[in-house]
């Protein structure tokens, strides 16, 4: 900062610096946090935020018709919920002689028309367990999705066959080995054994699958979508450019959305009871009673129609999650772990932060898509494949098993080296199903690099 001409920040950057990150700054930051907070200042705030709130709310005299009509553009949720808690609720704090125009106008127009008050606690009430219903309702069938894929999915045992024959194989010789099958929680501990070049057992698993049966592999993406979607996946930046790759999960355990169902529909027993009590009593002559109890019966539908929708569906999973434990003769499973389980082990997050991947790449993982063969194979250098011994491909009808991956190639680089003939042709051979995919593999094992956008050597 202090180089003079030579000083890499600006003089304004550099100000900055020096206003708060000085050992001055410093102290003068730790003075602030340890000095008393002066009278009045919570209060002060306070007023300010009751301020802002009666600005963002509709006039007195379109407040209860906002409130009849449920109208989420004039009210939104969270103000909805603020104005009930500042100036509905039994606890709500009391008039000060310094408050805004703003606020004590609205105080007046509640005091004027008392009925607004419990008007405003049942539209909350109502709006809010329409939300959590239609939500709870789409984990609901996000669940029933995700366990009739484990069902019904054809791909899935390929994928479980391949991780069990690598297991026996690994096993063999010992009391471990020719298991006739593994729980599935297991694939988890594949992640903890590595050869020397710091590769672990899924590498191993993932390259047998994709390039012995990549017909398999392409199915049991499309079919197990529904849970690698109850995934969501985020690359975030710190302010020094550390990626962290999270993940959040969708609620699909059974349990706790049973637990929410009840809950909701306690609410709605509320709601009704508050609407009832509006209703008895019309906060404005805007609406008649009739019209308003008409409204207020559409929106308590609105809430009971997704409530027995879930419950249905929730029903219905319970017997599918039982028959899915019985085909994989292990206790009562829960979904959410299975959906975690399996979008760990085919998209870790190690593989992605701080490895310079260029955002199109990342996108194709954090967008909600469905996985893309290719995309992962890239994603774990898979791309290049070496031939098994020739014995074995001999005693196969399929093409040579790809084993191995190659430790040439950086994230940010498409290609994995030259080829020969024949090598270039096994590598070729088992995702070769349209031009595009003769193309790619043709760009991305040539040995010419001025041509390898447009084809390379082919």
């Amino acid at each position: 900062v202090a180089a003079g001409a030579h000083a890499v920040w600006p003089p304004a950057a550099a100000e900055q610096l020096r206003r708060r990150y000085t050992a001055d700054a410093r102290r003068a930051w730790q003075a602030r946090m340890a000095a008393p907070v002066a009278p009045g200042t919570c209060h002060v705030q306070q007023t300010a935020d009751l301020a802002a709130l009666a600005a963002r709310l509709p006039a007195p005299a379109q407040l209860a018709s906002a409130l009849e009509a449920f109208d989420e553009e004039a009210l939104s949720l969270q103000d909805l919920a603020d104005f009930v808690s500042s100036f509905c609720s039994e606890d709500r704090p009391s008039t000060q002689s310094d408050e805004p125009d703003e606020v004590s106008r609205l105080r007046e127009a509640l005091d004027a028309a008392p009925a607004l008050r419990s008007l405003a606690r049942g539209c909350l009430v109502v709006r809010s367990a329409r939300n959590g219903a239609t939500q709870l309702l789409g984990d609901a069938r996000a669940l029933m999705d995700a366990v009739d894929c484990l069902l019904s999915s054809e791909a899935m045992a390929s994928f479980l066959g391949v991780a069990l024959a690598v297991g026996n194989y690994l096993n063999g010789g010992t009391a471990r080995g020719q298991a006739d099958g593994f729980e599935v929680a297991n694939l988890a501990a594949m992640e903890g054994v590595k050869d020397p070049d710091g590769r672990d057992l899924r590498h191993l698993v993932l390259d047998i699958f994709f390039h012995r049966k990549p017909q398999e592999a392409e199915r049991f993406l499309w079919e197990l979508y529904p849970c690698f979607c109850a995934v969501s996946r985020r690359l975030e930046r710190n302010d020094i450019g550390t990626e962290s790759f999270t993940k959040e999960l969708r609620d699909l355990r059974l349990a706790s959305c049973a637990a929410r169902l009840d809950a909701l529909n306690a609410e709605l027993i509320e709601a009704e009871r508050l609407v009832a009590e509006a209703v008895s009593s019309p906060a404005s002559g805007a609406r008649g009673s009739t019209s308003w109890s008409q409204m207020a019966s559409d929106a308590l539908e609105e809430v009971r129609r997704p409530l027995r929708w879930s419950g249905e569906l929730l029903a219905l999973a319970g017997d599918a999650i039982d028959a899915l434990s019985r085909a994989l003769a292990s206790p009562r499973i829960e979904i959410a772990d299975v959906c975690r389980l399996l979008d760990d082990f085919f998209v870790p997050g190690d593989l992605i932060a701080n490895k310079g991947w260029p955002p199109d790449f990342v996108h194709s993982f954090t967008s909600g898509e469905p996985l893309s063969l290719r995309q992962l194979k890239r994603l774990w250098n898979l791309t290049r494949t070496v031939a098994l011994d020739r014995g074995v491909a001999e005693d196969s009808d399929e093409e040579a098993v790809s084993f191995g991956c190659s430790d040439a190639g950086s994230p940010q680089e498409d290609a994995n080296g030259p080829l020969d003939a024949e090598a270039f042709a096994r590598a070729l051979a088992p995702g070769l199903r349209h031009p595009e995919d003769f193309a790619a593999a043709a760009r991305m094992h040539s040995a010419c690099l001025g041509t390898r956008t447009i084809g390379g050597d082919l």
